[in-house]
């Protein structure tokens, strides 16, 4: 089954007694989400599809109006091709953000991305095939190949009276740029070591006395997206042409 949400997001750029604070105060609000592991984290795993020239990214953190990722997500390191990921496409118009996914193994998901083979598993149900087109388009108009893999963990929630409201929260955040695939976690590290990423989804709005205490705190958000900023930080460094 394909999955669609239509969110504002907003980031903040935080440290681990800030999310105390933050958890003490609304931690009675919140439900865990159900990726969350035995160790209290849920383990994020991304690869990030650009092109040899990095246009996808180039074109991310210029600011436009309008701008779209392919990025394919497992929630733990695997251990073969046929374990199941998410191959995402998202999209973000004057802020407001939308991820729409299908659920593919992980050989089904490089083949869809290197080859151009359409998966016959989504064939049949109409959503999830849609939301192919969508990727083969998008697979059309950039050449893209494995770039990036980026790694989290992160607490994650969401509002027990509203669904639409998440919280996360990803430390140990980690890249790398050779050997791209989901079947190891190896990579640099990337915050600093009490540098948390704090990332609020909502619905309408965020509701006004989480935005009060946030203020309160001088905590106010920022832009952060993990790729944008490794991209710009090995720009810096001389570490892409």
């Amino acid at each position: 089954m394909a999955n669609i949400f239509v969110r504002h997001e907003k980031k903040f750029l935080i440290n681990n007694e800030i999310m105390k604070l933050i958890l003490d105060k609304f931690g009675d609000l919140l439900e865990v989400d159900p990726y969350t592991k035995k160790d209290g984290y849920s383990h994020i795993n991304n690869i990030y599809f650009d092109t040899v020239n990095n246009d996808v990214i180039r074109e991310s953190v210029s600011r436009p109006i309008y701008k779209e990722k392919l990025r394919l997500r497992s929630y733990h390191v695997l251990e073969d091709e046929n374990e199941k990921v998410y191959l995402e496409i998202k999209k973000k118009f004057d802020g407001t953000g939308n991820k729409r996914r299908i659920p593919l193994t992980y050989k089904e998901a490089m083949d869809f991305v290197l080859k151009r083979k359409f998966p016959e598993s989504i064939t049949n149900d109409y959503v999830t095939n849609q939301i192919g087109l969508e990727i083969e388009q998008f697979l059309r108009r950039n050449k893209v190949i494995p770039a990036i893999y980026i790694s989290s963990k992160r607490k994650a929630f969401y509002g027990k009276n509203d669904p639409e409201f998440r919280l996360t929260f990803d430390f140990d955040v980690k890249y790398r740029r050779d050997n791209v695939n989901l079947l190891s976690d190896v990579g640099k590290n990337f915050l600093k070591d009490d540098e948390i990423i704090m990332e609020v989804k909502f619905g309408n709005a965020i509701p006004y006395e989480f935005i009060e205490f946030l203020s309160s705190l001088g905590v106010y958000k920022t832009r952060f997206s993990k790729y944008g900023k490794i991209y710009e930080y090995e720009l810096r460094n001389s570490k892409l042409n």
